[in-house]
């Protein structure tokens, strides 16, 4: 396991909602066998969104809504993010969900 992945993981295992990304970025290195800079590209993503959710009282997936979608990719058009990496991070969070749908009740 690389440092990189060390240090996501560490950062991880602060948030709330660190474990379930967690069990979501096992997945994709598992059965989807997405590249490891992929999966680090969508394990930054989802370690900010879930920042982004703490700060706001959100503590599982199922709390969160569209309005908390909305309020994330705003938030990140506010600190001048690349188009790019937005609709990354959007992906990222589509897929997060989807997992959840399934994995998280």
């Amino acid at each position: 396991m690389s440092t990189q992945v060390q240090n996501l993981n560490t950062k991880l295992a602060e948030q709330s909602l660190g474990k379930i990304v967690k069990a979501f970025l096992d997945y994709l290195n598992i059965e989807a066998g997405l590249s490891e800079n992929t999966i680090l590209g969508y394990g930054r993503d989802l370690r900010d969104f879930a920042e982004f959710c703490f700060a706001k009282n959100i503590k599982k997936p199922g709390d969160i809504d569209n309005e908390t979608l909305f309020g994330y990719a705003k938030s990140l058009a506010r600190k001048n993010k690349a188009e790019a990496s937005i609709n990354r991070s959007v992906v990222a969070i589509k897929m997060f969900m989807r997992f959840c749908g399934k994995s998280c009740r």
